[in-house]
């Protein structure tokens, strides 16, 4: 009895540690880089000592995700023994293999009570205030540069994370239960994160932005398109002219990148099934452009059929459409007048509005923004498992599941 009650209190020790840690790194990455590799690192060390002290397999079942991902490392490790350096490929299933942890290890530690997973993104969103306030700052003052890059180095790995965090500012802004204080916090920190965005200059990122917000407007409430309009215009007088000039130019595609995606071309030609190797964009592009060098393809589908080929398409689209399966699934059982039903909108605006932004752009390269995506992604799977017939009831109901409504 008493070691059963020592490894229960271990357990719970553990979880807490992992929890913290984790979420630790994906809300303050932004500000201090360094906190997101001690966070992982010890949310990592946790995790594994608990998967061996309960020796069991993970339930890969109950979390569809896991297996695209698992898909994903396995031909990645495939493409390795064919890439043009092994180095970088080594790092590139380093990458993989960080993504598929960090789910694992996200998706164990959720609060089961409502409240503990909002304060999560309520501190997301309390860091973008600052992320974004800095950004304008430093644009103003202009000590950051010709484009807003806040604590970033690189003003395209900022409108990324202002991508990922500014429509779920604006969804907690609408969501249940705040008050009406809060609720300025959340959409003045909205309107602060757009004018950031804006300053970055990144036009993939602005044609996301608008996907996301139009997107969110169009299933919340269509009214939002006008309150939407009207800030854009509030904001439009306080923008130079380089803005407007980027802007007029939005849908223009320079050289460099087409020279990128004929490179892409040739890739794919000489290698369809498994690509030039995973992480070997940048090693094999200067085989395809004497004296180039660039890290990716500036397209999500193009950078992963040129470095994983026919598989990593198939990749794409497998987890494309496990995600859309768990965002239908929770449209269909959250009812509209529930806590959490406008926060499922806003991470669904939030993926569309990354997937037009990879259009242009790769936007997964960066660790603390692949980590942010593996929360927002153990989040939705998380709830959706909960609301399945086959929990309990009073659980069904806490995460939002509808008596009546059949899931498949």
């Amino acid at each position: 009895m008493a070691a059963s009650e020592a490894e229960n209190g271990f357990r719970r020790g553990a979880k807490t540690v992992m929890r913290y840690s984790i979420i630790a790194a994906v809300i303050v990455y932004p500000l201090v880089d360094a906190l997101f590799y001690f966070g992982f690192f010890v949310a990592l060390l946790a995790w594994l000592v608990t998967l061996i002290r309960r020796q069991n397999t993970l339930a890969i079942g109950k979390k569809p995700l896991i297996k695209p991902l698992l898909f994903l490392l396995a031909i990645g490790c495939l493409s390795a023994f064919f890439s043009f350096d092994l180095g970088s490929a080594c790092r590139g299933i380093a990458k993989v293999l960080q993504a598929l942890i960090s789910f694992l290890i996200i998706i164990e530690t959720f609060d089961e009570e409502e409240r503990g997973r909002l304060l999560v993104f309520e501190g997301i969103v309390i860091v973008l205030l600052f992320v974004a306030g800095y950004g304008v700052l430093g644009s103003l003052l202009k000590f950051g540069g010709q484009r807003a890059v806040g604590f970033f180095t690189n003003p395209n790995i900022l409108a990324v994370y202002l991508l990922l965090t500014v429509p779920l500012a604006l969804a907690l802004a609408f969501e249940k239960g705040y008050t009406r204080g809060q609720r300025f916090f959340f959409f003045s920190t909205f309107i602060l994160g757009l004018w950031c965005m804006i300053l970055t200059m990144t036009r993939g990122a602005w044609l996301g932005m608008a996907a996301a917000l139009t997107v969110f407007a169009l299933l919340k409430d269509k009214r939002l398109l006008i309150l939407l309009v009207v800030v854009l215009l509030l904001i439009s007088p306080f923008l130079p002219a380089k803005i407007t000039k980027r802007a007029n130019d939005i849908f223009e595609i320079d050289q460099g990148r087409r020279m990128i995606w004929q490179a892409v071309r040739e890739m794919v030609a000489d290698y369809p099934l498994l690509g030039v190797g995973i992480g070997n964009f940048k090693a094999a592009y200067s085989h395809y452009v004497p004296k180039g060098s660039h890290p990716h393809a500036h397209n999500l589908v193009l950078h992963f059929a040129a470095t994983l080929g026919l598989a990593g398409l198939v990749f794409l689209i497998w987890i494309i459409v496990a995600i859309l399966k768990i965002f239908w699934s929770l449209y269909r059982t959250t009812g509209k007048d529930e806590r959490g039903y406008t926060l499922v909108l806003g991470l669904f605006s939030i993926f569309v509005g990354f997937m037009v932004h990879t259009l242009t752009h790769l936007g997964l390269h960066h660790r603390g923004t692949a980590l942010l995506i593996m929360f927002y992604l153990a989040y939705l799977s998380y709830i959706n498992n909960m609301s399945l017939p086959s929990q309990p009831l009073e659980k069904r109901k806490q995460y939002g599941h509808r008596p009546g409504i059949k899931n498949k």
